[in-house]
């Protein structure tokens, strides 16, 4: 359940460990720190290693042999992050059951540190153990109103029970007394703390920001999916869209209805769904994994999408930054969701195929998408919700001459409030920000006249209304949203079908609120939140 740190209490919490922290940098002249990781290290041994026989053994993982096994040499817990979407850089032992934890920046960055994914190993069990991330730098995190971190213990797998869990004490999140050098203006970093208390000595245990998916998990269950995938009722195809600038494939999945002479593919109109541009935003990946299962399953609502539609879909926008556990960019120290605008063929190879697939499918086949989502995670707020586009709140003068229907923009999120409890209309916002204009959402609006274009956030931490409220959000909830999502497409494109019992308000009904609009706090985002966005570069 969640438990939100009470105003009270955190003022307390945060001045208690803000003076622990001085205390420590104080303690540090005196040796009082212990460096018991250092990434930048093994690097450097790593030509080294490559003369060993041994070399291959990185590209193996031996966490059941190492089970049960203390480091007899060493005093401390084991860390390592030398594995796909791994970021941890630097670990501390500041006291017998205390570390300081230093993440890596994305690549060729001096920023954004945010996402951690790290391996520990060599602990006793039923000892708490507090871990202090140094460098973090977002201004605020759900980490203090009652997200938890989650672990991955691979003794309770071998006893039949994996999966990653929530865990966690004392968690907490603040600022700290280290200055970000980074900054454009002088800032500290900020301490994201939590106590583990492992179940059972020398395990392995795998602790996360969020459930993680990999890139490597995304091409396996493409190969899952092209073996199970029955081709007299689905035409699945998978293709690389482009390779990315380290040379991998970008995957491109069609999923539709095999052609027949009643119904040619030709006719059907296109949705185009996107996610994980920003790679620290693992959720959208495993709600876009809900979306692809459902669309591959044999539920009436699957078969009337795929015989409708043709859905061209991008899984993952940004895969060097997956592989590399960067939180916002890629290799090139760039937001790609920035950059939609004016891609460049060879600095953002990716956004620029996927954009000249769209352009291609409107100029060419004359067919704009239907509907266009880009998937996104959010970590300030809880639940799930859309940003789409209104010419009626745009900061143009020029659009807001131009007169639109609500019902365009509005029939979706009405649909997905009705379908999943994890869905919050009120979080809802079609403004159009300057800020905003090279984001996918609102390019794609502009440029090719998508009237549906979106992006969907999903919170990191879990829900505070409806049937989940209290609840953290896990996978089976995110791939749920993404079976939701499908549902909601198959009512938008067929009046009939929601005018009937499926949605339980009349047309009329339904009528009446999209021409009355909704609050004004659906339609636009307060002054204080597009600041804090403008922050954190939330509000995708």
């Amino acid at each position: 359940m969640l438990k939100t740190v009470e105003s009270a209490d955190s003022h307390f919490c945060f001045r208690a460990k803000l003076l622990a922290c001085v205390e420590r940098g104080i303690a540090e002249f005196e040796g009082a720190n212990k460096e018991v990781y250092d990434l930048d290290a093994l690097i450097t041994e790593l030509p080294a290693q490559k003369q060993s026989s041994n070399t291959d053994r990185l590209l193996f993982n031996s966490d059941e042999v190492h089970l049960g096994q203390k480091v007899t040499t060493k005093t401390h817990l084991c860390f390592e992050s030398r594995f796909e979407s791994g970021n941890l850089r630097k670990a501390f032992q500041i006291s017998s059951k205390e570390y300081d934890l230093i993440l890596m920046p994305d690549v060729n960055s001096t920023r954004h540190h945010q996402w951690f994914y790290f391996e520990v190993s060599n602990m006793e069990a039923n000892v708490p153990y507090v871990f202090n991330i140094v460098n973090c730098e977002k201004q605020n995190s759900q980490f203090n109103y009652g997200m938890k971190p989650i672990m991955y213990s691979v003794r309770e797998a071998i006893l039949g029970r994996p999966g990653w869990v929530r865990v966690g004490t004392d968690i907490c999140y603040y600022r700290n007394c280290y200055q970000n050098p980074s900054s454009r203006k002088p800032r500290s970093y900020l301490t994201t703390t939590f106590k583990i208390t492992f179940p059972h000595s020398y395990d392995v245990c795998y602790i996360a920001y969020h459930y993680p998916y990999t890139y490597s998990q995304l091409l396996a269950h493409i190969w899952k999916w092209s073996q199970t995938v029955d081709p007299a009722s689905i035409y699945f195809r998978a293709e690389s869209v482009c390779l990315s600038l380290n040379k991998n494939e970008t995957p491109l999945i069609t999923i539709t209805a095999p052609e027949s002479d009643t119904n040619p593919i030709v006719m059907r109109e296109i949705i185009f769904l996107t996610a994980r541009v920003h790679p620290g935003e693992s959720n959208s990946s495993w709600v876009m994994h809900g979306t692809l299962e459902k669309l591959l399953s044999s539920s009436s609502a699957a078969v009337s999408l795929r015989s409708k539609f043709v859905f061209k879909i991008v899984p993952m926008l940004n895969m060097e930054g997956v592989i590399n556990g960067c939180h916002r960019c890629g290799l090139t120290d760039e937001d790609l969701n920035r950059r939609w605008s004016n891609p460049n063929q060879h600095l953002h190879p990716v956004i620029y195929h996927t954009k000249g697939l769209l352009e291609y499918c409107v100029y060419v086949l004359k067919k704009p998408p239907y509907v266009f989502c880009d998937y996104h995670g959010h970590s300030r707020h809880k639940n799930v919700f859309l940003y789409g586009c209104s010419n009626s709140d745009s900061w143009c003068e020029t659009d807001r001459s131009v007169p639109d229907n609500p019902a365009d923009y509005l029939l979706l999120p009405q649909l997905m409030q009705h379908f999943s409890p994890a869905f919050a209309l009120q979080l809802c916002s079609f403004s159009i920000e300057r800020g905003r204009e090279s984001t996918a959402r609102v390019t794609l609006w502009r440029e090719f006249g998508i009237k549906r274009s979106y992006t969907m956030e999903s919170s990191y931490c879990g829900f505070d209304q409806g049937l989940y409220e209290g609840h953290h959000v896990d996978i089976i909830r995110l791939k749920e949203i993404g079976e939701h999502f499908c549902d909601a497409l198959a009512c938008l494109h067929n009046e009939p079908y929601w005018r009937t019992d499926v949605i339980p308000f009349s047309a009329g009904s339904l009528r009446l609120d999209l021409q009355g609009g909704l609050p004004q706090s659906v339609l636009e985002v307060s002054e204080s939140e597009r600041s804090d966005c403008s922050e954190c570069e939330e509000h995708c």
